[in-house]
Formats: C-alpha cells, structure tokens, sequence
C-alpha cells in the first residue's frame, strides 16, 4: 500500500520562501475497509505503516524530511461472538473424573488477563490432583505464492507465550458439594496475566499470506491410588486482540495509563459476562417491599466448536481420547418483572407469600367469576379461599 499526496501548498511551481512562524497543512486518505492491520514483534515477518513529510529546496539545498510511525489497529465489534461466548471443555473420563475447564470469553484483549475455571470430580476413590499447568502457546503460519500461484512456500512454527502452575492442594481447594453439580470435587478459579510486550505476544491475526492464532494448553497429572500417575491433556482456542483503548509506544509495549483514564468508552467495549451481573439492580419500581424468593434465574445455551483432549496413563503405552469435542456455553439470564401499586400495601410475610401462590390452570377455569369490590385497602382472597370456593362449588 502507497500513497502520494499532491504538493500541499499550491506555488504554479516555484519556490515559496515562508517567514518565521508555524505552518498546518491538512491532509487525509479514506482508507480501504479490508486494510491489514500492523504487525509487529515477530521475526520473520511484519505489517508496519508510516508517515513521510519533505520539504522539498532548491537543488543546492537539503531537502528537509520527517517520519512517523502509523499503527492500524482492527478490533472485535462489541456485539462479536467472541464476546458472547464462554469457551468450556466438559467430559468424563470413564473410572477416572469428571471434568470442566472454561473460560469466561474467547477474546482476550492484549496486555490483560483471562480467568481460569476448573472442576475435578473424582468417579473413584484414591485419586488425587497436586497441580494444574496451562500454557498460552502462539502458533505461526507464513505462505508465499508464485506470480501465478503455481508454486507456493510454506513456513510453521511456535512459541510458548507464558506458563502457570497451580498448586491443587485438598484443604484449600477440596469442596464436600460443588454448587453446579451438588457433587465433592476440586474447584480452582485463577486470574492468568498477559504478556504486555509485542515482542513476547502479538495478536491473532490472518493477512497477506501470515496466519497468528493462539491457544491455551491445560496439563494436568492424576495420581492414582496404586501411586501411577495419568496424564489429563486439553486446549481452548483463545483470540487476542489489541483494543482501540490502549496506549502503545514505538516499540509496542503496552503503556500503563493513570487511573482515571484507564476506562475505555462504552461503544469500543463487549458487554459484560454473565459472572459480573451481581450489581445490577433487579428492582427498580418497588419502593418499600419486597416479595421474598423472587429472583432472576439463568439458562444456557450450548454452541459447538472443536478441541482434543487426551486421557494418557504412565504405565500404559495407550492412548485414550475422548469425543473431539468441546461444548462452549452461552450464558443468558431472564429478568423477573416487578409491579408497584398505586397505594402502599402493609402486609407481613405470610400474606405476601399467600399472594405470590398460582393456582393451577384447571382450578382456575373452574373458579366461578365473582366481583370483589375492595374498599378501605382490602386485599383479594388468597390461594387457600379461592381453592376452598372451588371444592363447595363441586
């Protein structure tokens, strides 16, 4: 990509001499839609733009240039999947666990950090986990073509990004009843940092012939009750990208901004994840009471994607692999609906919760319609009165 601005300053073709002081020239360029974006902090190939400005002399003079540095940034819409979407491996080792490891979104922007949730439930007695070991591996692809693509040149390769290891100790990790599966098993939850330097980490990528991607690689060894130890070996695809909000230097370190700038804007921001709602208020109209028991409820929603998890046990030369699949689940919520009335009610617990009681649809066909003129403030029947009318009436 080049382009070439005419002569800012229209002369007929001679020269001008300015006096002393400061000059603003405006220029601009409508740039393409499908403009790759900059790529550094690689070897063995790169994307960079810049600006190029020249004071163009007389040919006894210096010509007089400056430079600087252009970097295009493309970036996730806040409505992309990739925001949507938890990534999660659940399955069963048969006579051995029962597993799920997820992360909260495939997207993760540059610099920042991805949560790591783990559950181990174990389907024998005597097994034990001491650590967990997740590895952010960058995977590199670079194709060349001919002029008539008859030939073409190929070149793979990858890098370690970062390693964690977890100690999976029982008495801090161990639960006697896990809340999403009511069974025993480890639960561990970590905050994974990344890299902040594009020559340790860059972003996903896929232009002019350079595919990026990146995965993160989850290692954990099972000791079993006779003291061999299995081998549990999965991945999640993980899509990092460089948020418009963000501050780089020339040398593509991530520049830590002050408090009260670090807040990017709203629209260049994805929704937050279901696990951030619990601030959100659920009852906005009721003033003075609240009815008890109600609150909001959550559904999921599964996608499908592709994974490959291996089962390996050391004193066997066997290898087992389970289904080639990973389920990432969407989360989703549904908001109760809350009604006021006019004038305020008093009424204690065991009212309220006689009033919140439905009857079935075959009582309520059954129920003969008869007018209640409520006067000073009175309440309708309850569920037991309307009950008891239907049982006199048959």
């Amino acid at each position: 990509m080049k382009h070439k601005w005419p002569s800012l300053m229209e002369t007929g073709g001679k020269s001008v001499t300015l006096p002393a002081g400061n000059y603003e020239w405006p220029f601009e360029l409508m740039m393409a839609g499908d403009t790759s974006e900059s790529l550094e902090g690689i070897r063995d190939a790169s994307i960079t733009y810049g600006l190029r400005a020249t004071i163009c002399r007389g040919k006894l003079a210096r010509h007089i240039s400056c430079s600087k540095k252009l970097r295009i940034i493309r970036t996730f819409a806040p409505t992309a999947l990739e925001f949507m979407h938890n990534m999660s491996v659940e399955q069963t080792w048969i006579n051995k666990v029962d597993y799920s490891v997820s992360i909260p979104t495939k997207a993760a922007v540059f610099g920042g950090s991805i949560v790591l949730e783990t559950r181990f439930t174990p389907l024998v007695k005597g097994l034990e986990i001491e650590r967990i070991v997740a590895t952010l591996v960058e995977f590199q692809e670079f194709s060349m073509h001919s002029r008539h693509y008859i030939y073409t040149r190929e070149h793979k390769s990858k890098r370690e990004i970062s390693q964690w290891d977890f100690e999976m100790s029982r008495e801090q990790y161990w639960q006697d009843t896990i809340e999403e599966t009511g069974q025993e098993g480890w639960v561990m939850k970590k905050t994974l940092q990344l890299p902040k330097r594009l020559s340790e980490c860059i972003q996903d990528i896929d232009a002019q012939g350079i595919r990026v991607y990146h995965k993160l690689k989850i290692h954990i060894p099972i000791r079993n009750q006779d003291g061999h130890v299995s081998h549990l070996d999965l991945g999640i695809p993980v899509n990092i990208f460089i948020s418009p909000s963000i501050t780089l230097d020339d040398q593509g370190n991530f520049i830590d901004q002050a408090p009260s700038t670090q807040g990017p804007p709203s629209e260049l921001i994805g929704p937050p994840v279901y696990g951030e709602h619990i601030l959100d208020q659920l009852y906005d109209s009721l003033e003075d009471w609240q009815i008890p028991g109600q609150g909001s409820h959550q559904g999921e929603g599964e996608g499908s994607g592709t994974s490959t998890p291996h089962h390996t046990d050391s004193n066997e030369s066997q290898t087992y692999e389970s289904s080639n699949t990973f389920e990432p689940s969407q989360s989703s919520q549904s908001h109760d609906q809350s009604r006021s009335s006019s004038e305020t009610v008093s009424t204690d617990s065991e009212e309220l919760a006689e009033l919140s009681k439905v009857p079935t649809y075959r009582t309520a066909l059954r129920t003969p319609l008869q007018p209640h003129n409520q006067q000073g403030g009175a309440l309708p029947p309850d569920y037991r009165t309307a009950a008891g009318a239907v049982a006199n009436d048959s």
